[in-house]
C-alpha cells in the first residue's frame, strides 16, 4: 500500500493505493476498514488532522448504532437513492432562484416539482428493472391511463382517476 499526500488550495488529500482483493475487503469487511485506517494513523499520523483523534474516537463510541442498519438482510449500504433525489431538487430550487416571492408560491414550486417527478417518464433501464412501468406514480398505483406521462399526470388529478377511495376526513 503506498501512499500520496498531495497539498492543494489547503486542503490535504490521502490517496492510498490498494490492491484490488484489498479494497474488496476494505469496503465489505467494518474490521478491516477499521484496522487499516487504525495502522495507517498509527504510522503516518502527519496525514490526519489535528482533531481527527478526537473524531476518530466520538465516532466509533456510536459504532452499534451505525452498524446496527447494516445487520439488516436487505439495507442500503449508502443514501444514494435519497441523494439523488436531493440533488436534482436542489438544482431545481437553485434554478428557479430557490424560493423567491411568498410561501405560498414556494409551496406551488415543490408540489409542482414533486407531480413532475413522480409522472415523467424514469429512464429505459428503470424501466425494464419495473416490467415496463414508465414512472413512479404508475409502480405505486399499477395502472396506467395512456402512454403519454402528461395524459396519466391529467386524468389522475382528476376525479376521473378516482378509483372510489375515499379520503380520510382527518
Amino acid at each position: 500500500m503506498s501512499i500520496t499526500d498531495k497539498q492543494s488550495g489547503g486542503y490535504r488529500t490521502v490517496r492510498l493505493q490498494i490492491p484490488k482483493h484489498n479494497y474488496d475487503d476494505f469496503v465489505n469487511d467494518v474490521k478491516v476498514a477499521r484496522e487499516t485506517i487504525n495502522n495507517l494513523y498509527e504510522t503516518h499520523p502527519e496525514l490526519f488532522p489535528a482533531t481527527f483523534n478526537e473524531g476518530y474516537v466520538f465516532i466509533c463510541a456510536k459504532r452499534n448504532k451505525f452498524t446496527e442498519t447494516y445487520a439488516h438482510e436487505h439495507a442500503h449500504r449508502t443514501s444514494n437513492m435519497v441523494d439523488r433525489l436531493m440533488k436534482f431538487f436542489d438544482r431545481a430550487c437553485f434554478n428557479a432562484l430557490y424560493f423567491h416571492g411568498t410561501l405560498g408560491s414556494g409551496k406551488q414550486r415543490v408540489r409542482a416539482w414533486a407531480l413532475l417527478w413522480n409522472f415523467c417518464p424514469s429512464s429505459p433501464a428503470t424501466v425494464k428493472e419495473h416490467n415496463g412501468q414508465l414512472s413512479p406514480a404508475e409502480r405505486l398505483n399499477n395502472k396506467r391511463y395512456d402512454d403519454n406521462w402528461l395524459v396519466n399526470l391529467l386524468v389522475s388529478a382528476s376525479v376521473n382517476g378516482n378509483s372510489g377511495h375515499q379520503q380520510n376526513p382527518l
